[in-house]
């Protein structure tokens, strides 16, 4: 059974470091590729990385999003396990 969770929930301060790494390479590997830039900061920022993730036609791109959303998806599951 696959498990959704919609990234518009998730603040970054639920994340773990190893999250907010991963997020900040995607954002450096997304600037070198076609040029934008997007701020860590910014409130919406998985959205923004979900939407640049499913335009664009690179590998790597998709390859380091992939494997942002399982991070995140373990590290939320964490996160209610420890809360209950």
């Amino acid at each position: 059974m696959s498990i959704k969770i919609n990234l518009k929930d998730i603040q970054l301060a639920q994340l773990n470091p190893e999250c907010v790494l991963l997020i900040n390479r995607f954002i450096r590997a997304l600037k070198a590729h076609d040029g934008t830039a997007l701020k860590i900061q910014e409130k919406d920022i998985l959205m923004q990385i979900s939407e640049q993730a499913k335009r664009t036609d690179d590998d790597e791109l998709a390859k380091m999003y992939k494997e942002l959303k399982e991070k995140i998806l373990v590290c939320v599951h964490a996160d209610l396990a420890a809360k209950r």
